[in-house]
């Protein structure tokens, strides 16, 4: 049954229906249990401004704009006639007697970060700097309130408003256009409509996203809805803010009497020779929680908005841009009402004050009206920051908001300036209020002020802020952090960034504090990274890295999409004491660790446990208790960086730390595994003990002749200049003294045998024996054989000898390095005790790679796997840092994200023509007209019905092969990658695969997981391919070529086949040349692409240039190029394809007309290709 219920001042509203609340709103954090809360706030909804950013006239960011507050700095300019002359106003305007040359602006509104938030040149300069500057605003809000931007796990809404967009590039927009991409993407960039929306997608905030216009009011409303959104429960958290930029900022105005622009370009509120106000420019955000929320979240509280209130003037006024006293008393009734306050307790309040003799006296009547039971005299300072900066219209609000939020939070009522003579109209001497000319402290107990907004139209704002009592203040815990990581969209904001934190330790800024903030605060996934322990030299060496050199206390790197090798090691890597300082630390070693000594146990006595952790220290480096050490040690630690969030795209193993591979590759149990290796090292120590193994820095070519004279073996390839040689002692011994005579350098290694050489010999039988019970399971991680150098088949291990070759033949570490290598490795982590493949790998100097180790030899683990973590951080690793490297202490105010701007603008000059346009293209749009009516669009949408399913058949088909079905349940790409071995260059393709298959509704894509949504047609392909073929206009090579590709999916994506070979078998391009060239479809697009160029060679000619210079990103078959040509066959232009099959070269070649020069490069040359550069007839670029 209908309910009512009353609000302020007895206004009743019906609500037809009372539906449960949403669970959400459930949840909510009840009231706070401290006492002291209910007692300040009453009965008020306080909600917390725990951020804020800004970019003022005058001022970067917000310190530099409360300096200018406190000096009272009039922040405008005068503009020089060379200025406004460039600036694109005429002679005759300036020259006019009441032109006023004065505005506020704001340096560099044309700069912006498109990188950071992923625009390219082309997008970013069809977007209003408007819009570019709140979001980068918004993004410095919510650094400065203790959240990474992009990682806000609150639900975060978005209230903004912007001013008329008069950004030249906004002048190409036709409304005709706006049904097309560009038309549509500059109308979305510079309509106002689109100024939060666009921050919240950018920055994935998901509460409430809305652009709010009410006139000069408008931001200040925004605030208040956000308030009111935050009190419903509709968002956790919201930002809200405004931007005002007109275009050219250098602009002035023409004076006209009776207006609201002053004749002299000042503003001087409530002053009695005020006479209006000047144009300013700005944006200004705060990040806003409900008090309650804030205070148990320990977020960093500037001040606290105790209540607001909205209303509209009516017609109860002059006019319809006339203020109304009633109006603005009543708003500022209603927002005290709210905050459960007196009047009497207000300190302070910034007014609208616009400075004209109408808006002051009707602004002052109001406040004395809402005030006046109040009888103190003089106990209120009324300031207005439109002295300082002018009016900034949409923004206007927001700059008085956080003028007054600093006034609370620092404790100063700044001066309101150009006052000289109080205006008598406001009667403020018999008045509680007073006009401060100069700055002056602000005692607590409460510090509480008044805020006003009023927009032309009516509507009017008032907000109450007030400082946070002490009584409600925490210290927050002892800071405790262990490094500093930053990560940054260029190297330049890196290193500026690093700059600021270097500053800011030398500040003796606490360094924990610092790091725990950047850790929990900023954006940890950027691309380039840096990472540096907390030490006494921290400081200086950010310090260099600012300056654009390094130090070796730092860690830095670039993320890339490269893959990531694992690294196993092998004999000699044991030590007494390994895994025992982190065993019990790390819960998915210890189990491993656990696994393994079980596995050893009927094996091993004493046990390996013992062994391992240094109870028996003298059994270490004997071979049945080291070669099972470092398998158990191994596979332990490929547990723990599992559980860290890591996964090897690809494994090798070093001799024996093959075994731990084959194992974390999933081919063998490590219960299986371990006694067979302990059988291995059994059989070692009864006929290897008498040699031993000699490290030799050179090339085989020199080693080997040498090995072969003394009767050794070289039986390890480490490096092209890193060799072992093994043997007996006695010829190794020799060996050394004929190096030593020819001063190549070596020396002797503390292994318990000869490893790899003729001595094992006779136990090769034995252990073949016991190696052919194994049964190896198909491999989920592909593994480089350090037996062949090459990547490990299922069928070399199903053969019985696998093993003992292994056992018996070299290593080739460096020939299956190398071929890893080459795959693209950014990441090599080595998982044994010790770090010799780091070392190994760290001397090749390999472009890219960064080397990490995970234990080292008498190191605490916590030591070197936090120096691992820093590693993988610089390297780019995705991982959840703030788990791993886990830090406490207070969120403090730490360096806001440094962007790195460049110049984005687009005048409305440098628009093509609409006429030049439209000639251009003429030629292809006759094409669209003449060409459109002879296809077949009924039977062309039955073959894209079919495509569609095929494709989801094939593809789906291809992921099964890969996590099987766990796609039901959900799966990243990165699981599906890995679970089929597809190669780690195919993971951009997956994914546009997968999208597709979203797209067409067969999948759903969540939080980075694909999932199928509906049957996909498996039954229906046979038919699918007969209905494909009726659609292909009897070009049966088309169907053919899409079964075969789809039949062939994964093996093309996991490279067992080349896809060259498959979309073009016996070296043909037939199928995908007659899509291209021969079906109705493609001749269509090439006919439109001729009838293009048409236009543009014409064009060319007229205007009396060279041969025309075409630049064909990706050549393909070459059809489209050879139906240009043919339509240009009197026309000189040379054909540059970024990319071209070889096979298909020559024959677009033979299709080109004479006068048309084809030629390939690699899309890196066409990049750098020079601008003036042009080709004429028989030359070649």
């Amino acid at each position: 049954m209908p309910l009512s219920v009353c609000g302020p001042r007895g206004a009743c509203v019906a609500i037809l229906s009372a539906p449960r609340p949403p669970a959400r709103l459930s949840r909510l954090p009840t009231r706070s249990s401290m006492p002291t809360f209910e007692h300040t706030y009453g009965a008020s909804e306080p909600i917390a401004v725990i951020g804020l950013a800004c970019s003022f006239p005058g001022a970067r960011d917000s310190t530099e704009y409360w300096q200018n507050l406190l000096a009272g700095r009039e922040c405008s300019r005068h503009f020089s006639r060379e200025e406004l002359l460039a600036a694109g106003l005429s002679a005759e305007l300036i020259d006019n007697p009441d032109f006023v040359n004065v505005a506020a602006i704001i340096d560099d509104p044309d700069r912006f970060d498109a990188a950071l938030f992923g625009y390219s040149r082309q997008e970013a300069e069809s977007i209003d700097p408007q819009q570019r500057l709140f979001l980068q605003t918004v993004w410095h809000a919510l650094e400065h309130a203790g959240f990474a931007p992009r990682d806000v796990v609150h639900k975060t809404g978005v209230f903004a408003s912007g001013r008329m967009s008069t950004y030249p590039g906004r002048d190409a927009i036709r409304v005709t256009e706006v049904a097309q991409v560009k038309g549509l993407q500059a109308l979305m960039g510079n309509d106002k409509d689109y100024l939060a929306s666009r921050a919240a997608y950018k920055l994935n905030l998901r509460g409430p996203a809305m652009s709010v216009q009410t006139a000069c009011s408008s931001s200040l409303v925004a605030v208040h809805m956000a308030c009111e959104s935050l009190r419903s429960g509709e968002c956790e958290m919201a930002v809200a803010g405004g931007v005002a930029v007109s275009f050219p900022q250098q602009a002035g105005y023409l004076y006209q009497p009776g207006m609201i622009f002053s004749p002299d370009g000042r503003c001087r509120p409530f002053d009695a020779s005020a006479q209006g106000t000047f144009a300013g420019n700005g944006v200004g955000a705060v990040t806003l929680r409900r008090l309650e929320d804030a205070l148990r979240d320990g977020d960093p509280v500037l001040a606290v908005l105790r209540g607001s209130a909205i209303n509209n003037d009516g017609h109860h006024k002059v006019g319809y841009t006339a203020p109304s006293v009633i109006g603005q008393r009543e708003v500022i009734q209603d927002a005290l009402l709210l905050a459960d306050i007196d009047c009497t307790s207000i300190g302070m309040l910034e007014a609208h004050g616009t400075g004209t003799p109408l808006g002051d006296p009707i602004e002052v009547q109001a406040l004395r009206d809402a005030f006046a039971h109040r009888t103190d005299i003089g106990g209120c300072a009324l300031g207005s920051v439109k002295g300082n900066l002018g009016h900034l219209d949409t923004a206007a609000g927001i700059a008085s908001l956080i003028k007054t939020v600093l006034a609370v939070s620092h404790g100063r009522i700044p001066p309101s300036i150009n006052v000289e003579r109080i205006n008598p109209a406001l009667q403020l001497e018999q008045s509680p209020f007073y006009v401060p000319t100069q700055d002056r402290s602000w005692p607590a107990g409460p510090r509480r002020a008044g805020v006003s907004s009023f927009g032309i139209g009516g509507t009017n704002c008032h907000v109450i802020v007030e400082a946070l009592p002490d009584a409600l203040r925490t210290s927050g815990p002892v800071a405790q952090a262990s490094a500093l990581l930053l990560s940054a969209a260029s190297q330049h904001s890196l290193r500026q960034l690093a700059g600021l934190y270097a500053e800011r330790l030398h500040a003796t800024d606490p360094a924990a504090d610092l790091a725990h903030t950047a850790l929990q605060a900023r954006q940890l996934d950027l691309p380039f990274r840096l990472a540096v322990p907390l030490h006494e030299e921290t400081a200086p060496a950010l310090q260099a890295f600012a300056q654009g050199g390094s130090d070796a206390l730092l860690y830095q790197g670039q993320a890339s999409q490269g893959a990531q090798l694992w690294l196993c090691s092998g004999q000699g890597s044991q030590w007494a004491g390994m895994g025992k300082s982190l065993y019990g630390q790390s819960k998915a070693f210890s189990e491993s660790l656990d696994r393994s000594f079980a596995a050893c146990a009927a094996h091993l006595q004493p046990s390996l446990q013992s062994v391992m952790f240094g109870d028996h220290a003298e059994l270490i480096d004997r071979m049945d208790y080291a070669q099972p050490a470092i398998v158990a040690f191994e596979v332990a630690m490929a547990a723990h960086w599992r559980e860290a969030g890591l996964s090897p795209d690809l494994l090798i193993g070093h001799s024996v730390g093959e075994f731990a591979a084959v194992v974390i590759a999933g081919i063998y149990r490590l219960e299986d595994i371990l006694p067979l290796v302990i059988i291995r090292g059994r059989l070692m120590n009864q006929c290897a003990a008498q040699g031993s193994m000699l490290a030799v820095f050179c090339d085989a070519a020199t080693l080997q002749p040498l090995a072969l004279e003394h009767g050794v073996e070289i039986a390890v390839h480490n490096a092209a200049q890193h060799l072992v040689a093994s043997g007996e002692r006695h010829a190794i011994h020799a060996l050394a003294q004929t190096l030593q005579q020819r001063n190549l350098r070596h020396n002797h290694l503390s292994v318990a045998g000869a490893a790899h050489s003729r001595l094992l010999d006779p136990i090769l039988d034995e252990f073949q024996q016991a190696s052919a019970a194994m049964r190896p399971a198909p491999a989920k991680i592909p593994l480089i054989s350090t037996l062949t150098g090459q990547p490990l088949s299922h069928a070399e291990l199903e053969r019985g000898d696998y093993w003992r070759r292994h056992l018996r033949e070299p290593v080739r570490y460096h020939q299956a390095l190398i071929h890893a290598l080459q795959t693209g490795v950014t990441i090599a982590l080595e998982l044994g005790a010790d770090a010799p493949l780091t070392g190994i790998g760290t001397r090749l100097e390999h472009a890219g790679v960064h080397w990490i180790a995970s234990a080292r030899r008498h190191k605490p683990a916590t030591t070197v796997l936090q120096d691992s973590l820093l590693r993988l951080f610089a390297a780019g690793a995705a991982l959840p840092w703030r788990t791993l490297l886990p830090s406490v202490g207070k969120r403090i105010h730490a360096p806001l994200y440094v962007f790195d701007e460049q110049r984005y603008w687009c005048d409305a000059s440098q628009q093509p023509s609409t006429q030049a346009q439209d000639l251009l293209l003429e030629a292809g749009r006759k094409v669209v007209l003449q060409e459109g009516g002879n296809l077949d669009l009924p039977r062309l949408e039955r073959l894209y019905h079919c495509v569609t399913q095929l494709h989801a058949i094939y593809v789906d088909q291809m992921v099964r092969q890969c996590v099987h079905e766990s796609i039901d349940q959900g799966a990243e790409p990165l699981s599906i990658l890995r679970g089929g071995r597809l190669l780690p260059r195919h993971r951009q393709l997956l994914v546009r695969l997968l999208n597709a298959c979203v797209e067409d509704g067969y999948y759903t894509l969540e939080h980075g997981r694909y999932r199928s949504a509906r049957p996909i047609p498996y039954e229906q392909r046979p038919a699918l391919l007969v209905e494909l073929r009726s659609c292909c206009e009897g070009l049966d090579v088309i169907a053919d070529t899409v079964e075969r590709a789809g039949e062939q999916l994964f093996a093309m994506m996991s490279g067992a086949v080349e896809p060259v070979s498959v979309i073009f078998p016996q070296s043909t391009s037939s199928g995908v040349e007659v899509l291209y060239q021969q079906f109705s479809f493609g001749r269509y697009f090439n006919q439109i692409a001729a009838g293009v160029i048409t236009g543009l060679i014409q064009a060319h000619q007229h205007s009396g240039h060279g041969p025309l210079r075409i630049l064909e990103v990706g050549g393909g078959t070459g059809g489209t190029t050879a139906g240009c040509s043919r339509n240009c066959a009197t026309s000189p232009m040379c054909v540059i394809a970024s990319r071209t099959f070889p096979r298909c070269s020559a024959a677009a070649l033979k299709k080109s007309s004479a006068s048309t020069i084809l030629s390939s490069m690699p899309s890196s040359t066409c990049k750098n290709l020079p601008a003036s550069r042009v080709s004429r007839p028989g030359t070649t670029t």
